[in-house]
This record gives C-alpha cells, structure tokens and sequence, in this order.
C-alpha cells in the first residue's frame, strides 16, 4: 500500500501550463492595477499586498492544478470536463470582482449577499426590478451555457499547443508546491502583522484573490457604559403618537 502511495505521487504527467499561466497572468494583472491605482501615500502597504496578492494567485493556480491533476488521472471526463469550465468561470468571477471594485469598492461578495443573502422572494424582486425583456433573457441562459464550454475549448486549444514542449509534474511536486505557497504567504503575514493597520487592512483585503488573509489585525473594539435598547414595537410607537389636526390648509396648487 505505501508503494502504491508513493507511486502516486511520484507519477509524472504532462500539465497544461499554458491554461493555468494565462490563469496566473490574468490575476496578476489585476493585483498590479490596485497596487498602482488604489491611493495609499504607504508604499509600503501596497508592496505587502501586492506581493499576498501574487502568492494568492500562485497558490490558487497551484490548486488548480491539483484538482485537475487528480480528477484527470481517477475521475471520469466529464468530471474533469465540468472542473475545467468551472475554473473558468471562476476566472470571469475574479475579473466581475475586479470591475466592482474599481466602480463601487465593493467586491462580488456584496452581490451574492444583496441577491441570495434575503431569501428567494428577495432575489425575484431583485430580478423583476431590472426589467429585462425575452431577448436579454435569451442572451443570459445562452450565456450561462455558452462561458463554460468556452472554457473546455480554451483548455484543450492550450492543451494541443503545450504539447510542443510538455512540462511533467508530479501530484507530489505540486503538493509540495502548494505547501511551500501556503506557508511563504503565512511566514509574509506574520513578519507584517505587527504593523498592519486595521483600517488599510479592511481597504485592501478586498483586493486580494481570495478575499482575505491567514491573520487579521484585532478588531477595534469599543467599551460601552451600557447595553444598547432593544427595538421598540413599531405598532406601540403609533399608538402613543398625538394625533394633530391642521388648522388651515396651506396654499398648494397641483398642476
């Protein structure tokens, strides 16, 4: 059985890094952008996160890599057919984040809580308060079926040209590879933590690929003589209200 283990892991296969680079780059990107255009006088502070940024995107290509490793050497096609549409999606998902960011300074988090975050009556109204008429309705389910096969085809054209020069991995390298990730961005955070503000920490983490770090600096925490009053009823609040007549109307005409 450990022999079996063993071989596993280190098996090597051809990886597509052409997909999961064009992945990488694209995020990078991104991280680039709010690095230079997100205004902070501490270049320090940009720095920090630009670099988290980066070892995000690398730990989640990483990832990824892992996923499709194991699912195309144990899963059936389709298994790994539906990974890779749903890695692209998650890609346009980062590129929708980005966009909201640099509109609103709200990230795509916000959306799905505005849309699924109050039941299923509040995402109808949500829906029917947009207006959209039969041909955008037709566009929209078109898409949703249209964006992950594109995805598949991406892959497999990169897949035809990173043929010309493979590039073989084993699940253990990039096992290895995640590990070492994982534990440079932790060893980053906790050489910067001391001097990281909880307010720049709030602006930027929204930034990051994933949304958040291992640690966060301790929250502001504000000491209260005594507990704030509950609700009142506002049925209660009506009632006690005087009820007040108008001596004159005023003088208003509606045209």
């Amino acid at each position: 059985m450990r022999d079996k283990i063993r071989n596993w892991f280190s098996q090597k296969n051809e990886v597509n890094y052409l997909y999961f680079s064009i992945f990488f780059v694209v995020l990078s990107i991104f991280s680039l952008y709010h690095l230079v255009f997100l205004e902070q006088p501490l270049w320090g502070v940009r720095l920090f996160f630009f670099l988290y940024s980066i070892g995000q995107a690398l730990l989640e290509v990483w990832a990824f890599i892992f996923i499709a490793y194991s699912l195309k050497r144990w899963a059936s096609r389709i298994a790994f057919a539906s990974f890779i549409a749903l890695s692209f999606i998650l890609l346009l998902v980062h590129f929708t984040d980005f966009t909201l960011l640099r509109l609103m300074d709200s990230s795509i988090a916000y959306v799905f809580k505005f849309l699924f975050g109050q039941g299923f009556d509040h995402l109808l109204t949500a829906f029917s308060a947009l207006n959209m008429n039969f041909e955008m309705i037709v566009l929209i389910l078109l898409s949703i079926v249209a964006i992950p096969l594109l995805g598949v085809f991406l892959y497999w054209g990169t897949s035809k040209l990173a043929r010309f020069k493979p590039w073989a991995l084993s699940q253990g390298q990039v096992a290895l590879a995640i590990l070492a990730t994982g534990g440079s961005l932790l060893f980053l955070e906790i050489l910067i933590h001391p001097y990281l503000d909880r307010l720049l920490y709030d602006k930027f983490q929204k930034t990051l690929p994933l949304g958040a770090t291992f640690l966060s600096p301790t929250p502001r925490c504000v000491d209260l003589p005594r507990p704030i009053a509950s609700f009142r009823d506002e049925n209660t609040l009506q009632e006690n209200l005087p009820s007040l007549t108008a001596l004159h109307h005023p003088n208003i005409y509606l045209f």
